[in-house]
C-alpha cells in the first residue's frame, strides 16, 4: 500500500547523515550547510533537489517515495529485528 509522500515531508524525516551521503553520489548538495539542517530547516537541501537537472531530480524523487512507501512499523520491527522476521531461519 502506498503511502501518502511529499518531498518536504520526507527530507524533515530522513537522516542528515544518509541524505548527504545520497545527494553526494547524485553531485548535489555539496553547497548545503550540512551543520544548519535540522527537522525544521530543511530548505536548502530541497533547494539543492529542486536546482538539479530534470533526471536526477525525477531519480532522487522516485527513490525517495520507495523508501517512504516501504516505511512503516512492521518494516522497523523488522528491520532491528524486534519484529517477526527474527525467527527466519535465514537470517
Amino acid at each position: 500500500m502506498s503511502r501518502q509522500y511529499s518531498l518536504k515531508a520526507f527530507l524533515r524525516k530522513a537522516s542528515s547523515d544518509l541524505l548527504k551521503r545520497y545527494l553526494a553520489g547524485k553531485r548535489i548538495g555539496g553547497d548545503v550547510d550540512w551543520d544548519a539542517v535540522t527537522e525544521r530547516k530543511i530548505e536548502r537541501v530541497f533547494d539543492a533537489i529542486a536546482g538539479a537537472p530534470e533526471r536526477v531530480q525525477a531519480a532522487a524523487d522516485r527513490d525517495f517515495r520507495e523508501i517512504n512507501d516501504m516505511d512503516s512499523e512492521g518494516t522497523r520491527l523488522a528491520i532491528t529485528g524486534e519484529g517477526p522476521l527474527n525467527t527466519w531461519p535465514y537470517r
